[in-house]
């Protein structure tokens, strides 16, 4: 069930867009911040996903606390 709630929560495009981090000054220890340079103008698709499970799990352990 919580896996199902986190889900839910992140599926809320104010959570998965960067407005809740900004909106709580999170953004500072944002996991995924650098993860993109310039040399990554078209990451492969394993580094997208792994980026935005990164991003979910900071998010929804900042929504716990």
């Amino acid at each position: 069930m919580k896996k199902e709630l986190g889900d839910f929560i992140y599926n809320i495009a104010e959570f998965n867009s960067c407005a809740f981090c900004k909106q709580f000054g999170l953004t500072k220890d944002c996991p995924v911040k650098n993860r993109y340079t310039e040399e990554d103008e078209n990451p492969s698709a394993l580094k997208i996903e792994v980026g935005q499970e990164m991003c979910k799990n900071y998010v929804l352990m900042n929504v716990d606390y």
